[in-house]
């Protein structure tokens, strides 16, 4: 018989899971994660819970990554007062600073088309039926939701697609 441990967060603030796999799983100095603040960016711009199952071995990197993507947020080190800081992404403020000829120094700003970072489709697969089955495999999935953009694959002749699979399920308070 097969027996491992399993790592579980159940109704858990998503700031103490990222701090629970920085500090426990890749070894970050605790003094480095301002808990309390990113508790309070939780609870201010996301106010859910979340819930996973992680069955088998798994590079926090990638777990990470797929917490903040689905937070969504931004997750950075910070030079200065030498901090990991978490902020949620919200909308920008109608009376923040905008770009303009007169704030800009001529030619420090480029703009170029990048047609590889491109998406027209994201498929997003939730409700994970069994964490001891394959995160790819599409069937071990209750729901799925697709948000696709026709026009963008007309304009570029071919679709772009991205395949998101949701370890974590979010829950309201």
């Amino acid at each position: 018989d097969r027996v491992q441990l399993v790592l579980r967060y159940v109704g858990a603030n998503p700031a103490n899971i990222i701090a629970d796999l920085l500090e426990n799983y890749a070894g970050v100095d605790p003094d480095a994660i301002p808990l309390a603040a990113w508790q309070t960016e939780i609870a201010t711009y996301y106010g859910g819970v979340l819930t996973a199952t992680i069955a088998e071995p798994v590079a926090v990197e990638k777990l990470l990554s797929e917490l903040i993507e689905q937070l969504p947020a931004a997750l950075w080190w910070d030079d200065v007062a030498e901090l990991i800081r978490l902020q949620i992404l919200r909308g920008v403020p109608s009376d923040a600073a905008q770009f303009t000829p007169e704030n800009i120094l001529e030619g420090t700003l480029q703009i170029t088309d990048q047609p590889s970072t491109r998406l027209s489709q994201v498929w997003t697969y939730y409700a994970e039926k069994n964490p001891l089955e394959s995160v790819e495999d599409p069937n071990n999935y209750s729901s799925a939701a697709a948000n696709v953009d026709l026009e963008a694959e007309t304009d570029y002749g071919t679709p772009a697609i991205k395949t998101r699979r949701r370890t974590y399920s979010m829950s309201s308070k």
